[in-house]
């Protein structure tokens, strides 16, 4: 963690049209950014920072609170989830700044710096990418028996043994499934069936993004 290694991981995003969530620490401080430098409206690291330190102390000189670093992280670690899954104001240029001490944030938005030297070159347009997946259906037992359909279990072995369900049933594990979803026909309706109809829909959704239309969740609790 130094500004070389910064600034070379903000050369591998621009080359590789890569967004990227930096962090850093010092003492009581933290700050967050979002970066992509190659498109042509958003800013890169040295947007930021055009010149870096070179009498910046490391952490065995300057000190640092532990939790100051913990909580920086795991705040980047929750914004990049919330910049994948899209949610909320996520874009690059997006900058938090955190005084741990004084128990103070600051949002801030950063524009792309047109002399900079490292992005000046950039040409594409910030795009935001999303998708949209469809809710899996859930199904009681009793509607489920008037269509031709496969029950599958995605229930444990033990959680089977203990509670076995009656019908026309085939057991594949939640974790299992990405080995074995090719065995799972796709003219046929897919109920899956958990515990609590948790497990259940993620392995539905899961058959979804796979192209799977014929899929839904069996509500265990109609059974």
């Amino acid at each position: 963690d130094n500004f070389e290694t910064k600034t070379l991981l903000n050369e591998i995003s621009i080359k590789t049209k890569t967004p990227l969530i930096s962090a850093s620490v010092n003492q009581w401080a933290g700050q967050i950014g979002i970066f992509a430098g190659f498109a042509k409206d958003k800013p890169c690291y040295h947007c930021l920072f055009p010149e870096l330190p070179s009498d910046a102390r490391n952490c065995n000189e300057a000190g640092i609170l532990g939790t100051s670093a913990g909580i920086t992280g795991m705040f980047q670690a929750h914004l990049a989830l919330c910049f994948l899954l899209g949610i909320g104001e996520t874009e690059p240029g997006r900058i938090l700044s955190f005084d741990f001490k004084k128990f103070r944030m600051q949002n801030l938005s950063l524009d792309k710096d047109p002399s900079c030297p490292h992005c000046l070159n950039a040409s594409d347009k910030w795009t935001t990418k999303t998708t949209e997946t469809k809710m899996a259906e859930m199904i009681s037992m009793q509607n489920l028996a008037e269509k031709d359909h496969i029950i599958v279990d995605v229930r444990t072995d033990e959680e089977v043994a203990n509670d076995p369900i009656a019908g026309n049933v085939m057991h594949m594990e939640l974790q299992t499934i990405p080995m074995r979803h090719e065995e799972l026909s796709k003219d046929t309706l897919l109920a899956f069936v958990c515990a609590g109809n948790v497990r259940s829909v993620k392995a539905a959704e899961y058959l979804q993004s796979l192209g799977y239309t014929n899929v839904c969740v069996l509500d265990k609790f109609s059974i």
